[in-house]
């Protein structure tokens, strides 16, 4: 955030120097301004794709600002819009050696129409390159977002692990099932209501204690299935995971922090208001059960390229 700011905050000196020497100066005085051209934009995913320029003349003085700018609504963005500079800027103006550019564009939503075009400027303003168009890709997993209000667990135990734990956004805090009072044998489930019917094609769960493993394994989940009701009273099973999954510590793993275990029903998303994720067996065979975060998602799967 604050190296964002800094670079907005030079840009916008940098710019605002160009005009006031633009104002200040006769024309020939200040030369011309610079030529660049946009290259085509690549590695286009869900929420980023790069792109790039080159400088072909730098005009009557030296460059000052170089980057890229874009915007989904503007078909002509200017450093107005978002923008993401390149170079480092010297008492000689950015150098040659850096004319030539690519950069990455951050934070686009996913699905969306985007115009991209790059920029330079020098003492006599800014220009721009040819404009480019793109659209960002479907996300592979769109997440839905769950409260604890939508959640009702099989049985609950009342010391420690509350459901809320599920979607509280910290994967270190838990959900239990009861295990020393109203124990009831496997399945145990989590039900999810919905406002409204939605999309789920898989979810991904993260198991207690992964981040350490000081609790030990027993009661970690090891096979699910799903299942839907169109009244939130019959039930039907859509899909049963593989036995035996795999316990997963997340020491020095950041794909695992940031996605933890992930189980699609296999390419297909299935709609309804009400679904139960079911644990069917656990590690340690024991008759409770007990995991971390869970979310649940619409997937659309593709090839990243």
């Amino acid at each position: 955030m604050k190296k964002q700011k800094f670079a907005i905050w030079t840009l916008s000196f940098l710019l605002g120097a160009v005009l006031m020497l633009s104002f200040g100066c006769e024309k020939e005085e200040v030369g011309a301004s610079p030529e660049i051209s946009t290259a085509e934009v690549t590695e286009i995913l869900d929420y980023t794709a790069r792109c790039g320029g080159s400088v072909t003349t730098k005009g009557g003085s030296n460059i000052v600002a170089l980057g890229l700018c874009w915007s989904k609504d503007n078909p002509e963005p200017t450093v107005e819009d978002t923008f993401e500079p390149s170079g480092d800027y010297t008492k000689e103006g950015i150098l040659e050696n850096e004319w030539q550019f690519e950069a990455t564009m951050k934070k686009l939503e996913y699905f969306t129409d985007y115009y991209v075009r790059a920029y330079a400027a020098n003492e006599a303003g800014v220009s721009y390159g040819e404009v480019k168009t793109f659209k960002t890709l479907m996300p592979e997993r769109i997440y839905h977002t769950l409260t604890p209000d939508m959640l009702v667990t099989h049985t609950q135990c009342v010391w420690e692990g509350p459901k809320e734990a599920l979607c509280d956004g910290d994967i270190t805090t838990y959900w239990h099932s009861s295990y020393d009072q109203d124990v009831q044998p496997l399945p145990h489930y989590v039900q999810i209501t919905f406002s409204e019917p939605k999309l789920v094609g898989g979810f991904a769960y993260w198991h207690r204690d992964a981040i350490t493993g000081g609790h030990g394994r027993s009661g970690n989940p090891d096979q699910f299935d799903v299942q839907t009701s169109a009244d939130g009273t019959t039930w039907e099973t859509i899909w049963t995971s593989e036995p035996d999954l795999p316990f997963s510590i997340a020491v020095d793993d950041d794909t695992y922090v940031e996605q933890g275990n992930v189980l699609t029903f296999g390419g297909d998303n299935v709609s309804s208001k009400y679904f139960r994720i079911r644990v069917l067996s656990n590690m340690g065979d024991v008759n409770w059960t007990h995991f971390g975060e869970l979310k649940v998602f619409e997937y659309y799967p593709r090839e990243l390229k």
